[in-house]
Protein backbone atom coordinates (compact mmCIF):
# COMPACT_ATOMS: atom_id res chain seq x y z
CA UNK A 1 0.00 0.00 0.00
CA UNK A 2 1.44 3.23 -0.78
CA UNK A 3 0.68 6.12 1.80
CA UNK A 4 1.34 9.50 1.35
CA UNK A 5 3.90 11.13 3.78
CA UNK A 6 2.12 13.85 4.20
CA UNK A 7 -0.37 12.30 6.01
CA UNK A 8 1.71 12.17 8.75
CA UNK A 9 3.39 15.99 8.78
CA UNK A 10 6.53 14.67 7.10
CA UNK A 11 7.71 16.00 3.40
CA UNK A 12 7.70 13.28 0.44
CA UNK A 13 9.06 14.89 -2.47
CA UNK A 14 7.41 13.35 -5.67
CA UNK A 15 8.18 14.03 -9.45
CA UNK A 16 5.22 13.31 -12.24
CA UNK A 17 8.19 11.45 -13.88
CA UNK A 18 8.45 9.43 -11.44
CA UNK A 19 5.41 6.85 -11.93
CA UNK A 20 4.62 3.37 -10.21
CA UNK A 21 5.37 2.16 -13.12
CA UNK A 22 8.57 3.86 -13.81
CA UNK A 23 9.50 2.23 -10.31
CA UNK A 24 8.52 -0.73 -10.51
CA UNK A 25 10.44 -1.08 -14.28
CA UNK A 26 13.46 0.06 -12.09
CA UNK A 27 13.11 -2.29 -9.46
CA UNK A 28 11.66 -4.84 -10.49
CA UNK A 29 14.77 -6.83 -12.45
CA UNK A 30 16.05 -6.62 -8.92
CA UNK A 31 12.99 -7.34 -6.63
CA UNK A 32 12.16 -10.69 -8.78
CA UNK A 33 15.67 -12.15 -9.22
CA UNK A 34 17.23 -12.38 -5.84
CA UNK A 35 18.85 -15.44 -5.45
CA UNK A 36 17.40 -18.31 -3.26
CA UNK A 37 21.22 -18.63 -2.32
CA UNK A 38 23.92 -16.30 -1.70
CA UNK A 39 26.98 -18.06 -2.78
CA UNK A 40 29.49 -16.38 -5.19
CA UNK A 41 28.30 -17.56 -8.67
CA UNK A 42 24.84 -15.97 -7.71
CA UNK A 43 25.98 -13.05 -6.77
CA UNK A 44 28.44 -12.45 -9.56
CA UNK A 45 25.22 -12.30 -11.97
CA UNK A 46 22.92 -10.97 -9.47
CA UNK A 47 24.93 -7.55 -7.79
CA UNK A 48 25.38 -5.75 -11.36
CA UNK A 49 21.53 -5.32 -11.12
CA UNK A 50 21.58 -2.79 -7.96
CA UNK A 51 23.45 -0.38 -9.94
CA UNK A 52 21.46 -1.10 -13.01
CA UNK A 53 18.33 0.01 -11.34
CA UNK A 54 19.66 2.87 -9.32
CA UNK A 55 20.85 4.53 -11.83
CA UNK A 56 17.13 3.74 -13.71
CA UNK A 57 15.43 6.07 -10.85
CA UNK A 58 17.74 8.37 -10.99
CA UNK A 59 16.94 8.70 -14.73
CA UNK A 60 12.90 9.04 -13.82
CA UNK A 61 13.69 11.59 -11.16
CA UNK A 62 12.47 8.53 -8.69
CA UNK A 63 14.24 10.61 -5.26
CA UNK A 64 14.50 8.45 -1.93
CA UNK A 65 12.59 11.37 -0.37
CA UNK A 66 9.15 10.03 -1.90
CA UNK A 67 7.15 7.42 0.34
CA UNK A 68 6.55 5.31 -2.84
CA UNK A 69 10.13 4.44 -3.56
CA UNK A 70 10.98 4.19 0.23
CA UNK A 71 8.26 1.22 0.08
CA UNK A 72 9.36 -0.17 -3.23
CA UNK A 73 13.27 0.06 -3.59
CA UNK A 74 15.28 1.80 -0.82
CA UNK A 75 15.13 -1.52 1.55
CA UNK A 76 15.72 -3.57 -1.24
CA UNK A 77 18.82 -1.47 -2.43
CA UNK A 78 20.42 -0.84 1.02
CA UNK A 79 19.88 -4.47 2.21
CA UNK A 80 20.68 -6.34 -1.41
CA UNK A 81 23.70 -3.32 -1.63
CA UNK A 82 24.88 -4.99 1.59
CA UNK A 83 24.86 -8.54 0.27
CA UNK A 84 27.01 -7.48 -2.74
CA UNK A 85 28.85 -5.16 -0.35
CA UNK A 86 30.43 -5.24 3.20
CA UNK A 87 28.08 -8.15 4.13
CA UNK A 88 29.54 -10.61 0.73
CA UNK A 89 32.18 -12.44 2.31
CA UNK A 90 29.84 -13.69 5.27
CA UNK A 91 26.90 -14.37 3.03
CA UNK A 92 29.10 -16.56 0.67
CA UNK A 93 30.68 -18.36 3.07
CA UNK A 94 27.62 -19.32 4.92
CA UNK A 95 25.26 -19.53 1.84
CA UNK A 96 24.82 -23.34 2.05
CA UNK A 97 23.87 -23.30 6.04
CA UNK A 98 22.03 -19.95 5.37
CA UNK A 99 19.84 -22.17 3.31
CA UNK A 100 19.39 -25.27 5.21
CA UNK A 101 16.51 -26.85 6.32
CA UNK A 102 17.28 -26.56 10.18
CA UNK A 103 17.50 -22.38 9.11
CA UNK A 104 14.52 -22.56 7.45
CA UNK A 105 12.77 -24.25 10.35
CA UNK A 106 13.69 -21.71 12.78
CA UNK A 107 12.67 -19.02 9.88
CA UNK A 108 9.12 -20.18 10.04
CA UNK A 109 9.07 -19.99 13.48
CA UNK A 110 9.64 -16.52 14.00
CA UNK A 111 7.23 -16.07 10.77
CA UNK A 112 4.62 -18.26 12.84
CA UNK A 113 4.99 -16.83 15.88
CA UNK A 114 5.27 -13.21 14.72
CA UNK A 115 1.94 -13.42 12.67
CA UNK A 116 0.63 -14.30 15.82
CA UNK A 117 1.68 -11.43 18.07
CA UNK A 118 0.94 -8.15 15.11
CA UNK A 119 -2.05 -9.99 15.34
CA UNK A 120 -2.57 -9.19 19.13
CA UNK A 121 -0.81 -5.60 18.72
CA UNK A 122 -3.17 -2.81 20.39
CA UNK A 123 -0.53 0.00 20.10
CA UNK A 124 1.68 1.69 17.17
CA UNK A 125 4.29 1.14 20.02
CA UNK A 126 3.67 -2.68 20.29
CA UNK A 127 4.22 -3.13 16.50
CA UNK A 128 7.00 -1.41 16.40
CA UNK A 129 8.75 -3.79 19.17
CA UNK A 130 7.01 -6.13 16.98
CA UNK A 131 9.28 -5.27 14.01
CA UNK A 132 12.29 -5.61 16.29
CA UNK A 133 11.74 -8.43 17.91
CA UNK A 134 11.03 -10.12 14.20
CA UNK A 135 14.97 -9.24 13.31
CA UNK A 136 16.24 -11.02 16.79
CA UNK A 137 14.14 -13.62 16.20
CA UNK A 138 16.08 -14.04 12.64
CA UNK A 139 19.19 -13.02 13.95
CA UNK A 140 18.92 -16.05 16.57
CA UNK A 141 17.54 -18.42 14.10
CA UNK A 142 20.64 -18.15 11.75
CA UNK A 143 23.45 -17.45 15.01
CA UNK A 144 21.90 -21.15 16.20
CA UNK A 145 22.82 -22.86 13.11
CA UNK A 146 25.68 -21.15 11.35
CA UNK A 147 27.40 -18.72 14.34
CA UNK A 148 27.01 -15.57 15.84
CA UNK A 149 28.64 -13.70 12.48
CA UNK A 150 25.89 -15.30 10.34
CA UNK A 151 23.06 -14.19 12.49
CA UNK A 152 24.35 -10.92 12.73
CA UNK A 153 24.58 -10.17 9.10
CA UNK A 154 21.14 -11.76 8.57
CA UNK A 155 19.82 -8.99 11.13
CA UNK A 156 21.55 -6.42 8.86
CA UNK A 157 20.02 -7.75 5.96
CA UNK A 158 16.71 -7.33 7.52
CA UNK A 159 17.16 -4.27 9.10
CA UNK A 160 17.93 -2.63 6.18
CA UNK A 161 15.12 -4.20 4.46
CA UNK A 162 12.77 -2.83 6.86
CA UNK A 163 13.59 0.61 7.50
CA UNK A 164 12.95 2.47 4.84
CA UNK A 165 9.63 1.26 4.46
CA UNK A 166 8.33 1.19 8.07
CA UNK A 167 9.45 4.89 8.17
CA UNK A 168 7.03 5.45 5.99
CA UNK A 169 4.11 3.92 8.20
CA UNK A 170 5.88 4.66 11.45
CA UNK A 171 7.90 8.15 11.16
CA UNK A 172 9.00 7.24 14.36
CA UNK A 173 9.90 4.07 14.45
CA UNK A 174 13.33 2.47 13.99
CA UNK A 175 15.06 -0.70 14.46
CA UNK A 176 16.06 -1.56 17.95
CA UNK A 177 15.08 1.41 19.39
CA UNK A 178 11.10 1.91 19.48
CA UNK A 179 10.02 4.74 20.31
CA UNK A 180 6.70 6.68 20.86
CA UNK A 181 4.72 7.30 17.46
CA UNK A 182 2.82 10.29 16.56
CA UNK A 183 0.90 8.77 13.68
CA UNK A 184 -2.96 9.49 12.29
CA UNK A 185 -3.85 6.37 11.14
CA UNK A 186 -5.62 3.18 12.94
CA UNK A 187 -3.08 0.50 14.44
CA UNK A 188 -4.89 -2.49 12.15
CA UNK A 189 -4.36 -0.09 9.16
CA UNK A 190 -0.40 0.14 10.33
CA UNK A 191 -0.04 -3.38 11.58
CA UNK A 192 -1.31 -4.74 8.06
CA UNK A 193 1.35 -2.78 6.11
CA UNK A 194 4.65 -3.20 8.67
CA UNK A 195 3.67 -7.08 8.96
CA UNK A 196 3.84 -7.05 4.72
CA UNK A 197 7.04 -5.27 5.08
CA UNK A 198 8.45 -7.68 7.12
CA UNK A 199 7.77 -10.74 6.09
CA UNK A 200 8.46 -9.33 2.23
CA UNK A 201 12.28 -8.92 3.97
CA UNK A 202 11.95 -12.11 5.17
CA UNK A 203 10.85 -14.06 1.70
CA UNK A 204 13.84 -12.42 0.53
CA UNK A 205 16.57 -13.19 2.33
CA UNK A 206 15.33 -17.18 2.80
Amino acid sequence: MVIVGLVFGSISTVDAQCTEAKIRECAGPVISSAPSKFDSASLNTFCPKIQTATSCMSRNRCYDSDDRVKEAWIGAREAFGYICGAGRQIFTAKATCMASQGVVDGITSCNRNGQQTIQQATTHEAICRWGNSMVTCIRNAVSSKCGSDAGRAAATFMAKYVAPGLSVHLPSCTIATPSKMLVSRSVTEVAEDTADIVLNAIDKLF
